[in-house]
């Protein structure tokens, strides 16, 4: 699904080189395409968030620590007032 992604987006690139004049000097219009970390049904590899909560709960399942695998992090749901956010200000 990745590489026919890939190909559908150099396609787009290349018809709309092909149908604008490209100026030597202004190679700007080539990096026009936008690229995203994100995989079609696949939800739970595409989502940060999720994740890094299936990442978390299969260490516990299997009675590993999740932090031997996973960096830092903190996820924040309600702003300053979430015990995260304080947790992320005493790390910092």
């Amino acid at each position: 699904m990745i590489e026919l992604s890939k190909e559908v987006e150099k396609e787009k690139l290349n018809s709309s080189l092909e149908s604008e004049e490209v100026d030597a000097e202004d190679n700007s219009n080539l990096f026009t395409t936008k690229i995203y970390n994100w995989l079609e049904n696949n939800f739970h590899l595409s989502n940060k968030k999720a994740l890094f909560w299936n990442i978390s709960e299969y260490y516990k399942s299997k009675g590993k620590d999740p932090w031997n695998a996973l960096p830092v992090t903190f996820h924040i749901d309600h702003g300053i007032n979430d015990p995260e956010f304080k947790k992320f200000l005493q790390y910092y």
